[in-house]
């Protein structure tokens, strides 16, 4: 997780474990909802250290490496600015596109599995 949090007036803030767990908490209460959630966090990686993951991890895509780095005890100082929540309503048309496409409850034509990098409570 973040090692802070920013306050008030743009102030970064230790992440103590009320803190964070009340940050959770409110990312859960969103993401129940169900909102898409997504968190804002901000690390000053040092260039030489930047240049050196890279080349540990040639072939790799800008975002997998962020991704693999951006975790709990990597020591980068990671501070949580945010977390915003954006609704994502179905479509009116898309309950009938669907009946359409896979047929009826009762004899459907094809089988429907979800594949989704949401949250359990939002999936």
């Amino acid at each position: 997780m973040a090692t802070g949090i920013c306050g008030e007036a743009g102030a970064y803030l230790d992440l103590d474990e009320g803190t964070q767990a009340s940050f959770l908490e409110e990312v859960d209460k969103m993401a129940a909802t169900p909102l898409r959630v997504i968190a804002f966090a901000h690390a000053d990686i040092p260039r030489a250290d930047w240049d050196s993951i890279v080349a540990q991890r040639q072939g790799d895509s800008a975002n997998e490496i962020l991704a693999s780095i951006l975790v709990p005890g990597s020591g980068l100082g990671i501070k949580i600015v945010g977390a915003l929540g954006l609704e994502d309503k179905v479509r009116p048309k898309a309950k009938s596109a669907l009946t359409h496409a896979i047929g009826p409850v009762e004899d459907p034509r094809i089988t429907v599995r979800m594949i989704s990098g949401d949250a359990l409570p939002t999936a």
